[in-house]
Formats: C-alpha cells, structure tokens, sequence
C-alpha cells in the first residue's frame, strides 16, 4: 500500500500537537506487552502524543520500555486489572485526546466487568489538524 507524501512531511515550525493525540487504555498483569506495543504502534502512524493509561503497578515497565509514550497510572484490582474506579479518571482524561484506543490486553474478563460501555463502538469525526490521516482512511 502506497501512503500520501503528506503523511510524511511535517513543517519545521509544527507541533506535536498538531499530529493529535491519542489515549491508550491497555494492559493487565501480564499482558502489559500489548499496551506497550499498541502505544508504540499509535506513534509509528504518526500521532503527535501518546498517552497510555493502564494499572499503577505496571507504569513502571511500560515507561521503561516506551519512554517516549507519556502514562496514566489508573487505579487496580487485586488482580492487576483495572478497577472500576479506573472509569472516571479516564472519562475526564478523554477530553484532553483526539483519539481512543481501548482493549489491549486489558483482561480476559468480560469488558462490562471494567465498568466500560459495552456494544459496538461508534467512530468518532477527527479533528481538522489530522486531516492528513483523515484523508487517508476515507481513500480505503
């Protein structure tokens, strides 16, 4: 698949703002390689930032392994999965990105036990600044 030239350039006075940002909420005791990669996965398309919100105990092997993605420390289970109360610090982290990506590895209990909407998720219109991209995906 050939990708716009755009996707590619940037402008010498440009922000990582301007390249939106996206919040992941992923892992679970072990399975915190896959909030890892998928953080790593959201800055290789070219986000501007990357917030990777998952349980407290492991930010510190996320953040070892991906300095360049900022972490959310969210509130656990005994488990190591998110808690319940994990809900309201990601609801009001949401208006601060652009882009959600929720799931990987985030447990293998069922997703209502998170306290997350269940059903199928609904897109949501990117904003201006990521025009690049959005032109991209309307091509496929």
């Amino acid at each position: 698949m050939r990708l716009p030239q755009q996707l590619f350039e940037r402008k010498e006075d440009s922000h990582k703002r301007d390249f939106g940002h996206v919040f992941v909420v992923a892992g679970s005791l072990g399975m915190g390689g896959a909030a890892i990669l998928a953080s790593k996965s959201a800055l290789r398309c070219g986000a501007g930032l990357v917030t990777l919100g998952l349980p407290r105990s492991l930010v510190n092997v996320a953040t070892s392994y991906c300095p360049e993605v900022m972490s959310l420390p969210l509130p656990e289970t005994e488990e190591g999965t998110l808690s319940k109360s994990a809900f309201g610090k990601i609801k009001d982290f949401l208006d601060k990105a652009n882009v959600l990506m929720v799931g990987p590895g985030l447990s293998r209990r069922r997703p209502g036990a998170l306290g997350l909407p269940q059903g199928r998720p609904r897109p949501r219109r990117l904003p201006g600044r990521c025009r690049p991209f959005r032109q991209t995906i309307a091509r496929r």
